[in-house]
Order: C-alpha cells, then structure tokens, then sequence
C-alpha cells in the first residue's frame, strides 16, 4: 500500500533543484505472459492459428497456381455424451466427452466457424448414433478407442464439411468412462 502512496505523490525536486523523470515499469515480460495467454485461450476457443504473426497472403506454388495458407483449428467445445452402449444382456451407461482438430484454407476460416455452429446439433446427433453401435468392450481397449476416433472422425467430417470447404483430422479424447 505504501508503493502504491509513493507512486501517487507529486514528483518533488532533489537538493541539485532537478525533477527526477517518472520510472517507467517493466512491461515487457507482463506483455508477453498476456500474449502467451490471449494465444492458449484462442486455441482453446476454436481460433485457427497458423502461426503467430504469420502472414494472411496466399503462397505460389511450383505450378504458379494461388493457393491460401491452410489453417489448422481445433472445435470450439467439447462434444459431451451420456449413452447406453450395445450389450446382449444388461444395462451399461458410457460417457465419452472428446474435441475434433479441422484443416482449411485461411481465406475460409469465417465460413468454417459458421459451419461449425450452423451443424453443431447434427454432429452431435451423428456423434449418438456413432456411439451407440459400440460395445463397452470397445470403449475400454486403446484398439476400440482407435476404431471409434477414425468413425467419429468420418462423422463428423461428413456432417460438417460435406462439401470439403474443410476436413476433421483428428479426435482429441478428454473422457471415456464405461460403467
């Protein structure tokens, strides 16, 4: 508190009759921790980050075609489910909760977002009917986790970016609990 009262006061002159110039405090590293942040919660949030500080302008390629700089992004939530797997005799109850990463050219990346949203309810429906074919044997070997991230994959990619503006590469598991 007492810094902060010092830090008030009005600048005084010295003995020589010279006003000492106001400190200036370091900001540098809190300006570079705020980056770090602002870059892990957009890529937290679904913001496709190329690089950082990278260039929106299409490259050339050999052929001297235009051709946009891909941008990888990651879903802007987790698609959670509570179902029942299939079994021959009774009841289990699974939850899964996973994240999708998509590839598209950067010029696209409004139109992708949108896509997102727009058919957010349809994946999750094609994430169910997906996860209910699967046995909870299935669900609790490293083989059948495979399987289900490849179909969940191809699921989604068809449900969202059915006209190839982009393409699901990857499924992200958060959970999988088989009870």
């Amino acid at each position: 508190m007492k810094a902060r009262i010092r830090a008030l006061r009005p600048l005084t002159p010295n003995p020589a009759g010279e006003t000492p110039a106001p400190r200036e405090p370091a900001r540098s590293a809190a300006l570079t921790r705020a980056r770090l942040v602002v870059a892990v919660v957009a890529c937290f949030l679904g913001a496709g980050v190329a690089t950082l500080g990278g260039r929106d302008e299409p490259s050339q390629s050999a052929g001297g075609k235009h051709v946009s700089a891909i941008v990888r992004g990651i879903g802007p939530r987790a698609v959670e489910k509570t179902f029942n797997p299939k079994t021959t005799r009774g009841l289990k109850v699974a939850k899964v909760a996973f994240q999708f990463t998509y590839r598209h050219e950067a010029r696209l990346l409004e139109q992708v977002r949108d896509r997102i949203e727009q058919r957010w309810n349809a994946l999750e429906s094609a994430t169910l009917r997906v996860l209910k074919r699967r046995t909870p044997e299935e669900l609790r070997t490293d083989e059948g986790l495979d399987r289900l991230a490849d179909e969940l994959r191809r699921a989604a990619d068809s449900t969202l970016f059915a006209d190839g503006i982009a393409s699901v590469e990857d499924i992200l598991w958060q959970q999988v609990i088989v009870q």
